[in-house]
């Protein structure tokens, strides 16, 4: 694999027709304030025949395995956070694309921010860098067009919506259980229905759920870290 060489804090791209892999375009950004002697780390995208690499370069050895990579803008409370790979020698993180909905929130903040903070941990290591965005928005768009967007957001909303339905579906089996399985195979369907309605995707700081039947109406507790929420679900009435 191949990375531009470019200078400090700047966005640059280059496109290539390679013999092997055929047309590659690669998207790169340098950061600065990094930990000795990994001072400069860079974030890169590569893509290639309908393929996507995002690749953190020079930020500390992958020999120890346990790679982390986490995106700030900012907000301490709006952490993007992707597992990585190792690459062969050991020098270069493949981050995990499979999550859709991350690597669109990444790619639309680095296009519309004007820094992003990284950090980077192994199970023997970190490292912490930022990013200027400036020029990234002209360079990303070689890679992540108009078209790319409308693709992958409606990937990346059909995605977000099966893993809240998912996050529902293992509380609430808990909850169930907990309560010598007070709903029936309908009513368990019914109420994981009316939760997602109510909370969508708060279901992803639900760290407990607690089921309480009543005559008229489950009344449903979801427990995050720092507070607990009702949220009611009326019983079906029998014909």
């Amino acid at each position: 694999m191949f990375l531009p060489i470019i200078g400090f804090s700047q966005w640059m791209s280059e496109t290539r027709n390679d013999p092997f892999e055929g047309k590659t375009i690669v998207v790169m950004g340098r950061g600065t304030k990094g930990s000795f002697p990994y001072n400069n780390p860079a974030l890169a995208f590569r893509q290639n025949d309908g393929t996507l690499d995002i690749i953190i370069a020079d930020a500390g050895s992958t020999a120890c395995d346990d790679v982390r990579v986490a995106f700030s803008f900012g907000n301490s409370d709006d952490i993007i956070s992707f597992d990585a790979d190792g690459s062969l020698n050991g020098d270069n993180a493949y981050l995990n694309t499979n999550d859709i909905g991350a690597v669109v929130k990444l790619v639309d903040g680095l296009k519309k921010k004007s820094i992003v903070y990284v950090q980077y941990t192994t199970g023997c290591s970190s490292n912490r860098f930022q990013i200027s965005l400036n020029g990234s928005s002209k360079e990303l768009s070689k890679i992540f067009d108009t078209s790319w967007e409308a693709k992958t957001r409606s990937l990346a909303a059909n995605y977000t919506d099966k893993q809240v339905k998912d996050a529902v579906f293992r509380l609430l089996t808990k909850a169930d259980s907990n309560c010598d399985f007070c709903t029936g195979i309908q009513e368990f369907e019914r109420i994981q229905e009316s939760i997602i309605k109510q909370i969508g995707s708060k279901i992803n700081s639900v760290v407990d759920m607690k089921l309480v039947e009543e005559k008229d109406k489950h009344r449903i507790f979801i427990y995050n870290p720092t507070e607990k929420e009702l949220i009611p679900v009326e019983k079906k009435l029998k014909d």
